[in-house]
């Protein structure tokens, strides 16, 4: 395309906001492509529909003629404009026309959000305390005697009595012993001891998942803040539409009105908007973080990765759906997006640094 200057006017972050400037000429160009596509359904008593004089034509759709052009021509104009500036929009170009005459032309702004610029250096600053995963004997003691308790006859169980003002004295106490631990008829645990491993091993395991939960969430909030990018209003409410659109069908299910819901709950539609807004928007920050940094760091998964991926599903169905071309970039970005998170958290756990060292003490 020609005939046409831009500049940028606005940044913040990854939001710009350009400044375009279109010849007259070009306009006019646009405006015949609207006339054609208008007059072919314009009917005028006496012609073939498309074939009245121009004038008579332009009198019945001057107005469409207008908004097409000017429909056809911002877009056009503004994409030409991103390609230049190799720009990778994740919104909807927001346009304002300015003005438009023979004289200075077509003079319009656009905004656009785009993918944001992550830099992995923005992550060795955070901090965050790595969970401890500790298993203490009076947990696992009280997860068995919950067990003994649920599982075992109390006729069967010797308690002692508690000295007022104990923890917990309205909970009758017991001592554990293998005698009672065999009550419990498990294969794999007949003593006390080995019981007491299983359980702990198994806490552990629990605990485990649940600190590494809360460790991941933490740590990407706060790269979210620290990556600080704008994420489009028009994803976020896509995405409220769709949890709105799925929480009135489950209503329906149960034959629930979401008017009663609402008063039942002591909430309005709004709160609950708001909190799926907040939600939503936090998954997408979390998606779009992740999926860019693997990206800057070349953790992108490739068509052979992705093919070995679904060639280890068991089931066959569900490895022949995702044949299609569609569920296999799904699944590419899932797995990009766990590749990034995996980036993230050897950052900021150092990790990274500490092979650069290790490779400097090998030379």
């Amino acid at each position: 395309m020609e005939n046409y200057k831009f500049k940028r006017i606005e940044e913040d972050r990854n939001k710009f906001t350009y400044e375009v400037t279109v010849d007259y000429s070009e306009f006019q160009k646009y405006e015949d492509r609207a006339f054609k596509i208008e007059a072919a359904n314009v009917k005028i008593p006496g012609f073939r529909p498309g074939q009245a004089p121009r004038e008579m034509i332009e009198k019945e759709v001057a107005t469409k003629i207008f908004s097409r052009a000017i429909n056809l021509i911002l877009p056009d104009f503004a994409e030409e404009v991103m390609v230049k500036e190799e720009l990778s929009p994740i919104s909807h170009l927001h346009y304002d026309l300015k003005e438009l005459d023979k004289e200075h032309g077509v003079l319009f702004t656009f905004e656009v959000v785009t993918q944001p610029v992550i830099r992995p250096e923005d992550f060795k600053g955070i901090k965050v305390d790595e969970p401890k995963t500790e298993i203490t004997e009076k947990e696992v003691e009280d997860v068995i005697k919950n067990m003994v308790r649920n599982n075992v006859s109390e006729d069967k169980i010797k308690f002692v009595e508690r000295k007022e003002g104990d923890k917990d004295s309205d909970v009758k106490d017991f001592e554990l012993t293998d005698e009672l631990i065999k009550e419990l008829k498990y294969e794999d645990s007949k003593t006390l001891d080995e019981l007491k491993q299983n359980v702990r091993e198994t806490l552990k395991t629990l605990k485990k998942q649940q600190s590494d939960t809360e460790y991941t969430n933490k740590v990407l909030d706060e790269a979210i803040k620290a990556a600080n990018f704008h994420v489009p209003h028009e994803m976020i409410d896509d995405q409220v539409a769709g949890l709105e659109e799925d929480f009135k069908s489950r209503l329906k299910q149960i034959k629930l009105s979401l008017e009663n819901y609402i008063q039942t709950q002591g909430t309005t539609i709004e709160e609950m908007r708001s909190h799926w807004a907040a939600d939503a928007k936090a998954r997408i920050s979390s998606d779009l973080l992740l999926v860019n940094l693997a990206v800057k760091e070349g953790l992108v998964a490739t068509e052979e990765e992705v093919e070995a991926e679904i060639e280890k599903m068991e089931d066959k169905q569900l490895r022949a759906r995702y044949k299609n071309q569609s569920n296999k970039d799904y699944l590419r970005t899932i797995m990009t997006r766990e590749r990034g998170l995996a980036k993230l958290i050897d950052i900021v756990k150092g990790v990274e640094v500490e092979k650069k060292e290790v490779k400097k003490d090998e030379k």
